[in-house]
């Protein structure tokens, strides 16, 4: 009889001692059997080196594929703004709902799109990923609306913007290129969304480092040059 109680309380206290860590660990399991059936199961390396292996569930209204939503074991947490390489694609970290009742961590993703560079104010070469995006694809900013509510950041729709990991490297007025093309920082909101930033940019020439052609000088055979095509460089 007492061999048949001690395995009672095995099976009762299989996730816990109490109710409480007994639903909690339940329920977690409940969530690791689900991921080694699911179609979207998926592993990758956090920023710590670590392993993960969670589900990788594209979002239900994005048909660009832009956000995914990434769950993982409760044990995993990483602030907004984390970027991991998944299906050999970075994304970031935008936002984690709040889903650990449920036996798991949710966290929203955004794809990368662009790897862009720029220098500090120091003359230092920088470089981050991020989402780029012409005037603001209504439908991605909905979705981050969606989630974001605490968002303040509201720029005309006539911008291109970025959303990438915060930096302190980004100031007003800064250089950036983005593939072929080039842009200044208009604006920007670092404190919305912890760990991310928003960004937005005007498009302007790119620079090659070459010096700009000069106005020919004043000599004594002609004191008084032509210089009507030297408009833009001279402002006359």
């Amino acid at each position: 009889m007492i061999e048949y109680y001690e395995t009672y309380l095995k099976r009762l206290n299989r996730f816990g001692t109490d109710y409480q860590s007994r639903v909690e660990g339940a329920r977690q399991y409940s969530f690791l059997r689900y991921v080694n059936k699911s179609i979207y199961k998926v592993t990758f390396t956090d920023s710590n080196g670590i392993e993960v292996t969670g589900t990788f569930e594209p979002y239900k209204q994005d048909e660009t594929e832009t956000l995914h939503n990434l769950l993982v074991p409760v044990q995993y947490s990483w602030p907004g703004g984390t970027v991991f390489e998944i299906r050999g694609k970075k994304w970031m970290i935008v936002y984690q709902k709040e889903a650990i009742a449920k036996g798991y961590n949710k966290f929203i993703m955004l794809k990368m799109s662009h790897e862009i560079k720029w220098k500090n104010r120091k003359g230092e070469e920088q470089t981050s990923p991020a989402y780029y995006y012409g005037p603001m694809t209504e439908k991605i900013y909905d979705m981050l609306k969606t989630y974001l509510k605490g968002v303040i950041y509201k720029e005309s729709n006539k911008y291109t913007h970025l959303v990438m990991p915060r930096t302190e490297e980004i100031m007003r007025a800064d250089y950036l290129e983005i593939e072929d093309e080039a842009f200044s920082v208009f604006g920007y909101d670092k404190v919305s969304t912890q760990g991310v930033m928003y960004v937005t940019l005007n498009e302007r020439h790119l620079a090659d480092g070459t010096e700009p052609p000069k106005a020919p000088e004043p000599t004594e055979e002609e004191p008084e040059p032509d210089t009507s095509d030297f408009f833009w460089f001279n402002g006359k």
